[in-house]
């Protein structure tokens, strides 16, 4: 990851981990150019079919324009690691918060699943189907009491 850092070091300041999937890392960087922070996706798993459903993500979700989707930047690949950066979307996960605070109350329920529903349905009309829909990859736009 060094490696990658060095590469990237004109465009990135890389702050902090924020996540680790199954195949990748997601980082906290400050944008150098645009002075603004950001995550940044790095794909781990080097294997072709990787690669490419990896780079179909980027393509794909950056086509989306939805309040409750993450805006895609920019892609690349350096020093043999493809990655994408985003708009970072500040606070908990929905599981840190369920972790925090234990089930949820009905009220927030549909608060939480309105607009989960309506930027699920908006990527399935674009025809787009996320893989991976759990807590730890939703960001919880709740409050504590």
């Amino acid at each position: 990851m060094e490696l990658l850092q060095g590469e990237l070091k004109q465009r990135f300041t890389f702050l902090h981990l924020l996540g680790r999937g199954a195949s990748s890392l997601v980082f906290r960087v400050q944008n150098v150019v645009l002075q603004r922070h950001e995550a940044l996706k790095v794909l781990l798993r080097e294997s072709a079919e990787h690669a490419a459903r990896f780079r179909r993500e980027a393509q794909l979700v950056a086509t989306l324009d939805h309040p409750s989707i993450a805006t895609i930047y920019d892609f690349g690949e350096n020093a043999g690691f493809l990655w994408y950066s985003m708009q970072l979307v500040e606070g908990p996960s929905l599981a840190q918060f369920l972790e925090a605070n234990g089930p949820l109350e009905p009220r927030l329920v549909v608060q939480l699943a309105l607009p989960l529903l309506d930027a699920l349905e908006y990527a399935h009309g674009a025809g787009i189907v996320h893989r991976d829909v759990k807590p730890a990859n939703i960001m919880s736009p709740l409050q504590k009491g």
